[in-house]
């Protein structure tokens, strides 16, 4: 066998593995964002104000006071102000509780 061909060989094998290396590294990242997002939802759909803090809630979104609402959030349910901008953001304007 000529020795560039087991250059060739050898150089081929280094790359194949780095791929391999590469798309494991992917997808045990993907994998720990997609758990980082289930426990997110969680934690949002742990969040149960009493019905006057909703309603007041839905008002100040109505209003264009979305800042003050997901403040109001924060005070309310004990969680930071990113958890409560989601649950802000997934809140209905009327009725029930934030929307799946």
């Amino acid at each position: 066998m000529d020795a560039r061909y087991f250059l060739l060989a050898i150089g081929i094998a280094w790359a194949i593995s780095e791929l391999v290396g590469y798309l494991r590294k992917r997808r045990k990242g993907e994998e720990a964002w997609e758990a980082s997002q289930a426990a997110k939802e969680d934690v949002i759909d742990s969040i149960h104000l009493s019905p006057e803090e909703e309603d007041l809630i839905r008002q100040l979104k109505r209003e264009g006071r979305r800042v003050e609402a997901i403040k109001q959030v924060s005070e309310f349910a004990g969680v930071d102000l990113k958890t409560a901008k989601r649950y802000v953001s997934r809140l209905r304007m009327h009725g029930g509780n934030s929307a799946p």
